[in-house]
């Protein structure tokens, strides 16, 4: 049996985004883990090309910055983000942050 989307139970792109959750419950954490790979390597392609060096603590506290953004704004819909993705985002931001102001700058 196929089930299709139903606009009445799931309404507007929120509802969209919440069926697809309910079908593939890694469909948010897949999103997020895209976010965040792109943002990272955009960084550090962007260093390296700019800069000709690359910094990835900055790059990882970046990427884990902006991931952690779009999750606290996903968390705002009812049902679509597990509360221990954004609890795990913040750590991963806690850990990058550290690591930028521990880094050697050189």
């Amino acid at each position: 049996m196929v089930t299709l989307y139903n606009s009445t139970l799931y309404p507007g792109y929120s509802g969209l985004l919440i069926y697809v959750n309910t079908l593939n419950t890694l469909f948010i954490p897949g999103m997020l883990f895209m976010i965040f790979m792109i943002a990272f390597l955009g960084s550090l392609m962007y260093q390296q090309k700019s800069m000709n060096m690359t910094n990835p603590g900055g790059s990882f506290a970046f990427a884990s910055f902006l991931t952690l953004v779009v999750c606290i704004i996903l968390s705002l819909i009812p049902g679509l983000v597990v509360t221990t993705y954004l609890l795990i985002l913040l750590a991963l931001t806690i850990v990058a942050v550290i690591w930028v102001f521990t880094s050697d700058r050189g």
